[in-house]
């Protein structure tokens, strides 16, 4: 949702859920930041005027990051 508005950005369809979950993530880091609950904490998007972008912009942002891959964190 957009806060402060009833009105909802369609993030669309993906292929799995991961990529739906990134979708979601990075909107989501669009509309509320930092503080906003991730899927995924360790791989947020780095948008440096993502509060600033319009609901369409959010959307394709959105389907770019959802369908890069996730850097795999090596274990030592």
């Amino acid at each position: 949702r957009i806060p402060n508005s009833s009105g909802r950005i369609w993030l669309g369809s993906y292929e799995s859920p991961r990529q739906a979950a990134r979708a979601y993530d990075c909107a989501v880091y669009c509309l509320r930041g930092h503080k906003a609950k991730f899927n995924f904490p360790d791989f947020l998007p780095e948008i440096p005027s993502a509060s600033s972008l319009s609901p369409a912009q959010i959307k394709a942002v959105a389907a770019r990051f959802a369908r890069e891959e996730i850097p795999v964190k090596k274990e030592i």
